[in-house]
Formats: structure tokens, sequence, C-alpha cells
């Protein structure tokens, strides 16, 4: 914040002062404010700059709590975002990665605020966010999220121990050669009917998906 103590320089000071206003209200700087806050680990300043209605479903307690509970996972978003294209389009939207991820922001007031979380690291809501949230898994090497995909009637029988030897094991080439398939259709069309959805990939393979509780997760790879 600005003091101005001297009454001749006021009119300088207030210039000043309207272009860092303006410079905050860019998508970018909102951005890299929101970064820089997890760098500092400063979680309530993050959360103020999350938007009103982000603000009204998530408490700043439940928001501290996510930054504490995946230290590494946060660590991993702010270089994302810090690597981000520095491109902001017209609908106030930054893609981030190379796997497609969006972070979407609103004008409120004279500030950007972040409508979605980056810190939702792998989030379920949709086929494309559930197609991925697991190729991010598994270029990271989490097992334990990987587990998050299976459905019920086969993750009973499933643990990340026999999960992670399997794909480390026999399974390696396999799961390896669907994630550089599916690297390249992250924008196919999927096609959703009631709880079940399919994307095309490749040459003749098809991805389907279930939803189990409102949460999309994949059937198979075919």
């Amino acid at each position: 914040m600005h003091l101005v103590v001297v009454a001749v320089v006021a009119g300088v000071a207030g210039g000043l002062l309207g272009c860092a206003a303006r410079e905050r209200s860019q998508p970018l700087a909102a951005i890299d404010a929101y970064a820089a806050a997890l760098e500092r680990k400063d979680p309530a300043g993050a959360y103020r700059l999350m938007s009103a209605s982000y603000r009204r479903e998530h408490t700043v307690e439940d928001f501290g709590r996510l930054l504490a509970e995946h230290p590494a996972d946060v660590r991993e978003t702010v270089r994302r975002l810090r690597q981000a294209k520095r491109r902001v389009e017209l609908t106030a939207s930054l893609p981030y990665g190379d796997l497609g991820a969006e972070l979407l922001l609103v004008h409120e007031g004279t500030d950007w605020r972040l409508a979605n979380n980056p810190l939702e690291f792998y989030p379920q809501g949709t086929p494309r966010q559930t197609l991925r949230s697991f190729l991010l898994a598994a270029e990271l090497g989490r097992f334990d999220v990987l587990l998050r995909f299976v459905p019920a009637v086969w993750a009973k029988e499933m643990t990340v121990e026999k999960l992670t030897a399997e794909l480390i094991g026999p399974k390696r080439q396999e799961l390896e050669d669907v994630v550089r398939a599916l690297r390249s259709a992250t924008d196919a069309p999927i096609e959703e009917v009631g709880e079940q959805a399919r994307m095309s990939y490749g040459e003749r393979f098809e991805v389907r998906f279930v939803r189990e509780e409102g949460i999309w997760k994949i059937e198979d790879f075919d």
C-alpha cells in the first residue's frame, strides 16, 4: 500500500496507484498473484483470489486443508501455472499444462477472480475431466490416484499395492501405449448417454466411462 505524505507528489502517486489497479485487474495478474500466494504458503491469500461463488461453496479452512494435504501437487500446480501459455482468451480462460486443463476467471467489481480451483488436481465431474485426470495421474506415477478411476465392481478387489505392481510390471508397456494414444485424443468427441459415456481414439479403440454416485470412472480402454 502506498502512503502519500507530501502533497506535491499526490498526483504522481495517484497515477501510480491507478496503473497498479489496472494491472491487478488483468487475468494473468490474478493468476500470478494466486501462484505467488501458493509459493509463500498463504492459503488465505490464495483463497481471496477465488470467485464469490467458489467461496460460497468452499470455506477457507477446507481450502487450507487441501493445500496442507497435497504439498507436492501444490508445487506441481504452481509450476504448471508459471509455465502456462501467457495468453488469456477473450472468455477469460487460461489453458495450462499440456493435457487441455483450463483455468476459468470471472470479473467481479474491479478485480478478476478464479472461478474454478486448479488445486482440484484430479477432477472427475465430467468424462473429459476424468480422462485428463487419469492421464495426469499416470504420467506422475500417482497409482493411489489411479485407483479412483476404477469402477466399484473391480475396486473392491484392488489395492494401491496390487495396482502399482501391475502397472510397473507386466502391464507397464500397455499403460504407456494407452497414455500415449490418449494424449493425442483429449479433445476428441465424447458421447454421453445417461450414466455411460464413450470416446473413440486411435484407429479402432474406445474409452468407456461410467458414472457412479456422481463421479465418472473409466470402465475400459477397449
